[in-house]
């Protein structure tokens, strides 16, 4: 156990000091171009995802990178959901529960805003409902995530389907998890079943087969970094 905690404590060290040797050199590009909206993205996008790997300082910074990108440009909806994103963020790091919920609320409005500007965006609207699937249910997103993830589905499913294969199948992924936390089980097997097909192989086809009860080929049971 003492061995196993050890090596813990030395992988968070390691990450730590490559997300703060990384974000050093974000900082310098952005000194040279601070009103530079792409690098802006990235680096809160960067931030964003340490902090979803319980990095508050991360999620800090991502909200700080955001909102200078949205003064630049405000009708960026991709940057308004991913704030609202890492609003709900700063509620998981708070430590009292009125501020928990108070960070929540706002994250919520801040992606509710970003898809009315650009409702027929899906990768806003994927970013809304993968965030909100897992909200308690005293926030009373359900409907809200229905509607999201009903709309992708379509989607992903259209034979001139706009959707990066990526974003198709994690469409597949996180449908399936709602239906799943909805006590349809079926249906979300056979969703998940649909997405595996489009790219087995692939770290969301991984990830998709976790959650699947039934049998798979050799070839299938393959960890996708094992594939040649």
């Amino acid at each position: 156990m003492a061995v196993a905690s050890l090596l813990a404590s030395t992988e968070t060290t390691n990450a730590t000091r490559a997300f703060e040797v990384r974000l050093a050199d974000y900082q310098a590009s952005l000194q040279r171009d601070p009103t530079n909206t792409a690098l802006l993205f990235e680096i809160a996008d960067f931030c964003f995802d340490h902090g979803a790997q319980e990095n508050p300082r991360a999620v800090v910074l991502a909200e700080s990178y955001f909102r200078r990108l949205l003064d630049l440009n405000p009708s960026n909806s991709l940057a308004r959901v991913m704030l609202g994103s890492t609003l709900t963020m700063r509620g998981r790091d708070a430590f009292w529960p009125t501020a928990k919920l108070r960070h929540a609320r706002e994250g919520l409005r801040e992606m509710d805003t970003a898809v009315a500007q650009d409702p027929q965006n899906p990768r806003v609207r994927f970013e809304r409902a993968v965030n909100n699937v897992h909200m308690p249910k005293l926030m009373q997103r359900e409907e809200i995530v229905k509607s999201d993830l009903e709309w992708l589905w379509s989607l992903a499913n259209s034979e001139s389907s706009s959707l990066t294969p990526s974003l198709r199948q994690n469409v597949a992924l996180y449908y399936g998890v709602f239906l799943k936390k909805s006590h349809r089980s079926e249906e979300a097997e056979r969703i998940w079943r649909r997405g595996l097909e489009w790219a087995p192989s692939s770290e969301v086809g991984h990830k998709i087969r976790k959650n699947l009860k039934g049998p798979f080929s050799a070839e299938e049971r393959i960890p996708p970094s094992l594939h040649r």
